[in-house]
């Protein structure tokens, strides 16, 4: 690329970045008032009524690009149904999809991603794909037992965009009466995660 052209091509780079980085943006922010919009429904809620009445909204991170990933997908189809603990001490079956591989603040990181099951091991129709995280923000600045993930359907592709701008509680760090799935083993993290939503 001679210089004419390098001149002519940066600033076209850098309006297509700024353009992707503001959709991203507004992609966040429409999450996140969806997610205060749930809160102040009484039907959707997982508040209790006093704490639906004074609730605000909630205390997210600032959005960062950074924490928006391109994973790639190792399928496990042969992996058995297990079974997950609960907040309650009870268990739920899921079925593990796979691992995902991916490069976060320069760490190379592996989680896996989990699918719900019901009864003979059937996977449970209109789920969505379930990432449960736990990292070490917890307990200070989050939820102090983990968030969740979550990706409507299974994606084809190999490569999976995993927003951790869209870092959920569970319903249990609201309300007790609920139960909730504990982040196994292979998806605590070392590193912290600053995005999403905070704690309670």
């Amino acid at each position: 690329m001679n210089y004419v052209m390098l001149y002519f091509f940066l600033p076209w780079a850098t309006l297509l970045s700024c353009a992707q980085s503001n959709e991203h943006r507004e992609n966040v922010l429409a999450w996140q008032q969806s997610q205060n919009e749930e809160f102040k429904d009484p039907v959707r809620t997982p508040l209790m009524a006093e704490d639906r009445t004074n609730f605000q909204g909630h205390n997210f991170f600032p959005i960062d690009k950074d924490y928006r990933v391109t994973a790639r997908f190792e399928s496990t189809p042969e992996s058995p149904v297990f079974l997950l603990a609960t907040s309650k001490g009870t268990e739920k079956r899921y079925r593990r999809l796979g691992k995902l591989h991916f490069i976060l603040k320069e760490k190379a990181i592996t989680i896996e991603a989990y699918i719900p099951v019901q009864g003979f091991g059937m996977a449970a129709l209109g789920q969505h794909v379930f990432i449960p995280i736990s990292d070490q923000t917890n307990g200070n600045t989050t939820y102090d037992a983990g968030r969740y993930l979550h990706i409507d359907g299974v994606p084809a592709s190999r490569e999976w965009i995993l927003d951790f701008n869209k870092l959920y509680n569970p319903f249990c760090a609201y309300n007790a009466n609920f139960e909730c799935p504990i982040v196994p083993e292979p998806n605590q993290l070392d590193i912290p995660i600053e995005a999403g939503i905070k704690g309670f």
